[in-house]
């Protein structure tokens, strides 16, 4: 028996667990050894191993004027044991990065990485970062960074602008200011469709460096709608002598329709929709509806428009759309004697199942209830 105990003990100390057998008559028990799990033991390596060692890992291209990209060289060395492999160089948006060395660096060995930052219109403090890839096992995604901040040839604040008629004033400034070290003088300023009027006055430098205001309205006669103008600043730069700034228009006009966009929903096929249509007009200014327009044949208006002028005119949009799955769309266009707002379009859309107008044409059986 004690030397049953010796032979359990030295079982359970090595992580077994011992299972005795029946014994027979005059016989010690048989024991039979059952591994138990353990936790599972950390990878180590086998061998030398790499380490990658970076001569720096962040480099400041510092304040950079008319540039068009950043370039920089990051150096490091297999300050390990073992064969140092790259496998991959990664970056961000904007930046590039290429390995100009063997992807293989053995122990003493040294590689260069390629980072190119371009900056495509940017301004102002960037930063990127660039991460390499490596059999390294203490950093196998070793992270560098490039930064630094972008100056313009003419900085404009900001660089586009919305207008509304909806909104008081419609009107907007924008900054301009000098970046070179050569005076800043603007020569003219002018609009490609006319749509807005300009004022420019000087302002008190900044830091030693001329600055100019733009103030930029909406003109009251633009027709509703959407509109994309431009905004065209002449400068006495050689490297910039001209200056665009977008201005994106919305007209909402006197007359209003709500809603502008009917949404019909989901539709059977055959199913008749009707919808309510309202048009006012915004300062109380009475005109007529002279005619109504549809571009599907599936949808119409009711009533015809009436003969007299009103603040105000309401229509049923009513349709019955076609068995064809798929998105259903009508404009309908209100004609009328508004100077301004000739006519005042609305959309109404929604959407019929496939299943639907399977169902509608004999496939599925009888469709399902709305």
């Amino acid at each position: 028996m004690k030397n049953l105990n010796r032979r359990s003990a030295a079982f359970a100390a090595s992580g077994l667990v011992a299972l005795l057998a029946a014994p027979a008559a005059g016989e010690f028990p048989t024991v039979v050894p059952v591994p138990v799990a353990s936790p599972a033991a950390t990878a180590v390596p086998a061998g030398p191993v790499p380490r990658i060692v970076f001569e720096a890992r962040e480099h400041d291209f510092g304040s950079v004027v008319g540039e068009e990209k950043a370039e920089h060289v990051f150096r490091f060395r297999n300050e390990g044991e073992g064969d140092l492999r790259i496998e991959r160089v990664t970056s961000t948006c904007g930046c590039t990065a290429a390995l100009l060395s063997s992807d293989a660096i053995p122990p003493g060995g040294a590689g260069e990485v390629r980072t190119t930052f371009t900056f495509g219109g940017r301004k102002g403090f960037q930063q990127k970062a660039v991460h390499v890839h490596s059999n390294d096992p203490a950093e196998p995604r070793a992270a560098l960074t490039i930064k630094g901040t972008i100056l313009p040839f003419v900085d404009v604040e900001p660089a586009s602008i919305a207008l509304r008629d909806d909104q008081a004033p419609a009107a907007r400034r924008v900054i301009i200011t000098q970046t070179l070290p050569d005076p800043l003088r603007i020569e003219g300023v002018s609009s490609k469709l006319d749509l807005v009027e300009t004022s420019l006055s000087e302002q008190p430098p900044a830091d030693g460096r001329r600055r100019y205001a733009l103030d930029i309205t909406l003109k009251p006669d633009t027709a509703a709608g959407r509109h994309f103008e431009t905004v065209t600043v002449a400068t006495n730069l050689k490297e910039r002598p001209r200056v665009e700034i977008p201005v994106h228009i919305t007209v909402m006009g006197d007359i209003q329709a709500s809603p502008t966009r009917v949404y019909l929903g989901s539709l059977q096929p055959g199913q008749e929709v009707s919808r309510q249509v309202t048009l006012t007009s915004a300062t109380g200014r009475p005109f007529r509806v002279e005619a109504v327009e549809c571009d599907n044949a599936d949808f119409g208006v009711a009533p015809a428009p009436p003969p007299g002028p009103s603040a105000a005119h309401s229509f049923t949009v009513r349709g019955r759309p076609s068995a064809q799955a798929g998105g259903v769309r009508a404009k309908i266009t209100f004609r009328t004697d508004h100077p301004k707002q000739p006519e005042v379009a609305v959309t109404a859309y929604g959407y019929i199942r496939r299943e639907a107008a399977r169902a509608a044409a004999g496939e599925g059986g009888a469709p399902p209830a709305p």
